[in-house]
């Protein structure tokens, strides 16, 4: 695992227990399919301060997809989405449930893991 020089990695102590589990899971699967494992965002961001409620909350993560082939973004976006549905938050873009969305807000497609309150 790894962080951007922007990302507080003390963080990693604040962040919730399911979305802590959701980053083992996240380690586990890159690991065993060779693939980096970046987090460009967890509850603060020291260059611009932008963050949303959830990451603020230390409920949310973003993960990097620079070097992901296609096939293995879906698989693990459809591996989280269910081994942790339970976990997962509602999404604002479109009100549904999932622990795992890949999405760009402007900075590049990336993997956004959220967990509710």
């Amino acid at each position: 695992m790894e962080v951007k020089p922007e990302v507080n990695i003390a963080d990693l102590f604040e962040i919730h227990s399911n979305l802590m589990a959701i980053l083992l899971f996240t380690n586990t699967f890159c690991n065993e399919n060779n693939l980096p494992f970046v987090i460009t965002s967890l509850k603060t961001d020291k260059v611009s301060g932008r963050v949303s409620s959830s990451h603020r909350d230390g409920r949310a993560a973003d993960v990097s997809l620079k070097y992901w082939p296609e096939y293995k973004i879906i698989e693990f976006e459809t591996k989280v989405n269910g081994i942790f549905y339970d976990q997962a938050a509602i999404s604002k873009s479109d009100n549904r449930k999932r622990a795992c969305v890949i999405h760009d807000s402007g900075k590049g497609r990336h993997i956004h893991l959220q967990v509710e309150p």
